[in-house]
């Protein structure tokens, strides 16, 4: 499937860094998909084991295949850089320790052709390192319609805590989404700091209920490393970012949803010791706290939650201990008594 006429019509990007006992596993994936007007763009990262030795065998065999190697500037830089130099008219990201099933391109260029949509999204599983299936995510556990606009899909990525929605790597985009949008260098979650621009005047977007993509859950990865100062402060300026994006596209609909979903996260990450959330870190979400659940007070909240932002306001570690704490406390002592 897929006719190639000179000019591939995927171009599928994997960013390598220091990933020698993966990458082959991940290549091969790409070689196997049923659809094969593909190009693939291995963007090795400054890796200093033998990554690019294996890359480099690799694009020796295959025409299809590209190595660029470039000094190390972060998953971000990676991606940009593939982008760059892909000469499809869609793209896809696949981490360099992760693997696609043989038809993840033929299903989605399917599902963006016959809606016209611009984006295809599908769900993906969680694997351990020998391809034991840990969790499926699914689309169709956030969503009823097979199409949507990209600000229902925002919507939904607030609401439900969407991991699926906001991930670069379970998609195929078409590439002129990425004229004026690019990954931040230099940042984690930039997933999270791309994803409102990106979609957010996106006429169609088309969910692929199958589980097509394979995220091998493994240590020293990025989504899978220990929460660190910079990931936490990282992960709250892409909150802010896409707050100020919707307030100054005077859409209070999506502001209102994600302050919501902003606000109780600052909660959950009150459990993290202080050489984690520092004094400085645990003033800027007091702060933030502060100025974001005053523009809540008169929604239609539960009366629970008005009490934990209000409390919150004065001491967001004692709303922490009430919102967490007491009610996991609860929980164990009423499974003892069960038993």
């Amino acid at each position: 499937m897929g006719l190639n006429n000179g000019t591939p019509e995927i171009s599928i990007i994997v960013p390598v860094y220091n990933v020698e006992k993966w990458i082959e596993n991940c290549i091969r994936s790409v070689i196997a998909q049923t659809f094969n007007n593909w190009e693939l763009i291995l963007v090795n990262d400054g890796s200093l084991d033998n990554s690019q030795q294996i890359c480099e065998k690799y694009a020796k065999k295959y025409s299809k295949i590209h190595l660029i190697n470039k000094e190390n500037g972060g998953l971000s830089d990676a991606r940009n850089f593939g982008i760059k130099k892909a000469k499809g008219k869609y793209l896809a990201f696949v981490d360099g320790d992760d693997y696609i099933d043989s038809n993840y391109l033929s299903k989605l260029h399917t599902a963006i052709i016959s809606s016209n949509a611009s984006i295809a999204v599908c769900g993906y599983k969680e694997v351990d390192n020998k391809k034991k299936i840990l969790s499926l995510k699914r689309t169709n556990d956030f969503f009823v319609q097979k199409l949507v606009s990209g600000q229902t899909f925002l919507r939904i990525l607030a609401k439900k805590n969407c991991t699926l929605c906001v991930v670069a790597w379970n998609k195929l985009y078409k590439k002129d989404l990425f004229k004026n949008n690019s990954y931040k260098k230099g940042r984690l979650h930039e997933d999270e700091f791309i994803i409102a621009p990106l979609v957010y005047d996106v006429s169609k977007i088309a969910l692929v209920d199958d589980e097509l993509y394979n995220y091998v859950q493994r240590a020293g990865s990025i989504m899978s490393s220990k929460m660190t100062q910079k990931n936490l402060l990282d992960a709250n300026d892409a909150f802010v970012e896409r707050l100020n994006f919707y307030k100054s596209n005077k859409n209070m609909k999506l502001f209102d949803l994600t302050v919501h979903q902003y606000l109780l996260w600052i909660l959950s990450v009150m459990k993290y010791p202080k050489k984690i959330l520092t004094k400085k870190g645990r003033m800027i979400l007091q702060n933030n706290f502060k100025q974001y659940s005053k523009s809540q007070e008169n929604k239609s909240n539960t009366n629970i939650f008005k009490f934990q932002m209000k409390l919150g306001e004065r001491n967001i570690k004692l709303a922490w201990v009430i919102a967490y704490i007491i009610p996991h406390g609860i929980n164990r002592v009423m499974g003892i008594i069960k038993k």
